[in-house]
């Protein structure tokens, strides 16, 4: 899966960004992305400034569903914290939504359990952009502008568990610790 990295201090809506050129790029469109600002302003971010809302999000990536040509397999969202193994629920939406090509996932995750370069635990939105199943390795395309956690580009990380620091146990804390849904795919 191919995507550009979109930097910002609303990390929701460079993760939506991000998702968009998966789509653009996978029809070769000509249409513009819409800008950061705009985006933010549609899902609700950037008005107040305040936190994204995963419902908004998901809502306002499928605004582009019938210009983006993804109308036949909209996003969608969900928790992983009611699942015994979550690491197999949240590998197995990423495989199947690449696998078919579809949709870009995009995960709300903690950052002190996601990648050991983090210094500082906040809630922090990142888009997927592959898998690799034998290695149960995840490539994020993390939006932070701190670069220095991230190096500014996407990266391979593992997938963990509930109780092994990687991408599912990022998710499952956010999911335990909040209200807002935790995977877009």
């Amino acid at each position: 899966m191919v995507g550009t990295i979109y930097l910002c201090k609303n990390c929701g809506v460079a993760a939506g960004i991000s998702a968009l050129s998966f789509h653009k790029t996978k029809i070769n469109s000509k249409e513009k992305l819409p800008t950061q600002e705009h985006f933010g302003n549609t899902i609700g971010t950037l008005p107040n400034k305040g936190g994204t809302s995963s419902t908004y999000l998901t809502s306002g990536l499928n605004k582009y569903k019938t210009a983006l040509k993804f109308k036949d397999t909209p996003y969608i969202m969900g928790n992983v914290s009611q699942f015994s193994k979550p690491e197999d629920k949240i590998a197995s939406r990423i495989t199947s939504t690449l696998s078919s090509n579809s949709t870009a996932p995009i995960l709300l995750t903690r950052t002190y359990k996601l990648n050991k370069k983090y210094t500082k635990n906040y809630r922090h939105y990142v888009t997927v952009s592959g898998y690799k199943t034998k290695d149960k390795k995840v490539r994020l395309i993390d939006p932070n502008h701190h670069t220095e956690f991230t190096g500014g580009k996407a990266y391979w990380t593992d997938l963990g568990s509930k109780t092994k620091n990687g991408v599912t146990k990022s998710v499952y804390n956010a999911d335990v610790e909040g209200n807002n849904a935790v995977m877009i795919w």
